[in-house]
């Protein structure tokens, strides 16, 4: 499905902000609210847009401390891994790499003592890590989008 310039700014408008009314979209996209409203559904109905999401407050949930764990795991257990991960509420995003690591996991705690368990669980069962703490967000996580105006 092409997308012309006035979806892409519906889109980035969207990124940084759901919740946007559609009266400050159209006004961001040099549109009519109506028109908006349309293009919406159609970026929706072409799968475009899969969905819309929440963003938390750091620290709602007492996990001041997120870090980023890059893990070399076997291939045979790659599979219970992602199972594993996916249950854990503390763990925010896994993705598979290529190169000497095979996963980077991003994940909060409240405290050095609950990560320092959670990376010596993932070096007995899944295999060697190396371990950054996350300073700031200095780009929060967005999906990309190609546009140049």
């Amino acid at each position: 499905m092409p997308l012309d310039a006035v979806d892409l700014k519906i889109l980035c408008a969207l990124r940084r902000d759901s919740r946007l009314s559609l009266r400050d979209i159209a006004a961001e996209a040099g549109v009519s609210a109506p028109s908006v409203n349309a293009r919406i559904k159609r970026l929706e109905d072409e799968g475009v847009i899969t969905g819309y999401t929440v963003n938390l407050k750091p620290g709602t949930f007492g996990l001041a401390l997120e870090a980023l764990i890059l893990l070399t795991a076997p291939h045979s257990l790659r599979e219970r891994l992602k199972g594993e991960l996916d249950t854990m509420l503390a763990v925010s995003s896994c993705v598979t790499l290529t190169g000497p690591f095979s996963h980077a996991i991003s994940a909060s705690f409240p405290d050095v003592e609950k990560l320092t368990a959670f990376v010596e669980y993932l070096n007995e069962n899944y295999g060697p890590t190396q371990t950054s703490i996350v300073l700031s967000h200095e780009i929060p996580d967005r999906p990309p989008l190609d546009f140049k105006e």
